[in-house]
């Protein structure tokens, strides 16, 4: 899992409208994150007047054009001067309706169909429904300003009869205030730094959004028959759970075949043998499934056993103290 903690932090330093820069700038600013973000990303149909500095905390350089091409100059001389091309200079953007459906199959929410913002700097994602006709708000609130991030969200409250769910990027511009008020109103105010971070397949929650669900239940006043998860269709939860059990069933064969070959080098004297890595494509391969399947079965709650025997096939010493790893004893 990767950190899109870079990403959040410049999402708050920028708010919702001002989120054009190019590709040179999210690379920067994003870090590691930014593999993840691109995908989300397309040409605003502009090109920039200015350019990064080569750190953060350094003044933008002009963009100066001469001729064909142009070049960004430091004016205070405190980064080099660089030639760029029309590609180097053109805008990217998020549209709000792509971060929100990422952000929403994140987090298991019904997509909201609202066009665009409802306000500068607030958003609806969609609704949580832990259960038929059960449905509950949730809203990104991004601002560069503290004072208007705590309009925004009191805002967000207040436009609803129901409780609702509140994120913003990061928690830097909550007060303690704030937090009693959203808390009063039975509401919580979730940071996307803490619950949401990068899979090898777009944005996964992390295990803290339950954690996030379960407050809400308690100050929303719900009674539910079984914990809060992060809900999935029916038919896509039966389809992972039959991935599962395929990949269970290779990996098992594998680590009865494993020890038999571990078994036998150690009967000839030669000790515990070095054995060949399984590789998550090479595991999709045999089980009829993609790689990125394997990971989210590691993933999952119910590919625990999985994961496990995973890690034990790649792991000669401790695949023989296993014995098999439960099914090759």
């Amino acid at each position: 899992m990767e950190s899109l903690r870079d990403f959040w932090r410049f999402l708050d330093a920028r708010g919702p409208a001002g989120l054009r820069a190019v590709l040179q700038e999210w690379k920067l600013r994003c870090g590691p994150a930014f593999a993840h973000i691109e995908p989300l990303l397309e040409p605003a149909g502009v090109v920039a007047r200015s350019w990064p500095g080569e750190r953060p905390d350094l003044p933008r350089r002009r963009v100066v054009a001469i001729g064909g091409s142009a070049v960004a100059v430091c004016d205070e001389g405190l980064s080099p001067r660089v030639e760029l091309s029309a590609q180097d200079r053109a805008l990217h953007e998020f549209r709000p309706a792509v971060l929100r459906s990422a952000m929403a199959t994140a987090l298991g929410l019904r997509t909201s169909t609202v066009p665009g913002d409802r306000t500068p700097g607030q958003l609806r994602l969609g609704t949580w429904e832990p259960r038929p006709a059960l449905a509950f708000a949730v809203e990104l609130v991004t601002h560069t300003d503290r004072a208007a991030v705590a309009h925004l969200v009191r805002s967000a409250v207040s436009a609803d009869t129901k409780p609702v769910i509140v994120l913003t990027p990061t928690a830097e511009a909550w007060t303690d205030e704030l937090r009693a008020w959203v808390e009063q109103r039975r509401c919580v105010l979730v940071s996307a730094d803490e619950i949401i971070h990068a899979g090898s397949n777009g944005l996964v929650a992390k295990e803290s959004w339950s954690s996030q669900l379960e407050t809400f239940a308690q100050r929303a006043g719900l009674r539910l028959a079984a914990p809060i998860q992060n809900k999935r269709p029916k038919k896509k939860r039966a389809e992972r759970l039959a991935t599962i059990e395929k990949i269970e069933k290779v990996l098992v064969e594998t680590a009865r075949s494993r020890v038999g070959m571990i078994r036998a080098s150690i009967d000839a004297g030669r000790g515990i043998p070095t054995i060949p890595h399984l590789t998550r494509a090479a595991l999709a391969e045999e089980a009829g499934c993609r790689p990125h399947d394997v990971t989210r079965v590691f993933q999952d709650a119910a590919g625990k056993q999985a994961a496990t025997l995973y890690g034990l096939v790649n792991d000669a010493e401790a695949l023989w103290r296993a014995k098999g790893a439960r099914g090759s004893r």
